[in-house]
């Protein structure tokens, strides 16, 4: 298992001295734990593909950066995917309803088309609102949505309407 390990010390490192560290690991795997000596088989693999620095922090701010710029990296490519998505249509809303539910009458589709995918207290996302979006109370922003109400159905064909609306959503895909 540990051999897995020194993956993380440079190629040159590990051919010269790769056979002394296993052999060190496992005299000292019996006294100490077996996540604690991979822990430290890590920190001092990385530590040496940096360059052996003299502050020992450099692991510690290593690996902050890297999953700073992997969340950075996710965040870019989610705006990158809502970029191309278009906001909702009533008419693509009105369609979906009547092929769900051929038989039931509809009383209110919403015939307004939001803004934008994503909207702030209504609005579409801007500059200008980007201060409350990033200091806002967190329940300023949401996705945009359309609804579609019925009119109120017996308590006791329910049951019958749901199990209906799931066979045309298992048949729709």
């Amino acid at each position: 298992m540990y051999r897995w390990l020194l993956l993380s010390y440079p190629r040159d490192y590990r051919r010269e001295r790769g056979a002394e560290i296993l052999e060190t690991v496992h005299d000292t795997a019996s006294t100490y734990p077996g996540v604690r000596v991979a822990a430290n088989l890590v920190r001092h693999g990385l530590r040496a593909r940096l360059g052996r620095p003299a502050s020992r922090t450099v692991v510690l701010w290593a690996t902050v950066f890297t999953v700073a710029c992997g969340l950075f990296a996710a965040s870019f490519g989610t705006w990158l995917t809502w970029l191309g998505s278009r906001p909702l249509d009533h008419d693509e809303l009105a369609v979906a309803v009547s092929q769900l539910y051929p038989d039931k009458p509809v009383s209110q589709i919403d015939t307004d088309d939001p803004p934008s995918v994503f909207v702030i207290y209504g609005s579409p996302l801007s500059w200008s609102s980007a201060s409350n979006l990033l200091l806002g109370d967190g329940g300023e922003y949401s996705l945009a949505g359309l609804g579609a109400s019925f009119e109120q159905l017996p308590a006791d064909s329910r049951p019958q309407v749901l199990a209906e609306l799931l066979q045309r959503l298992r048949a729709s895909g």
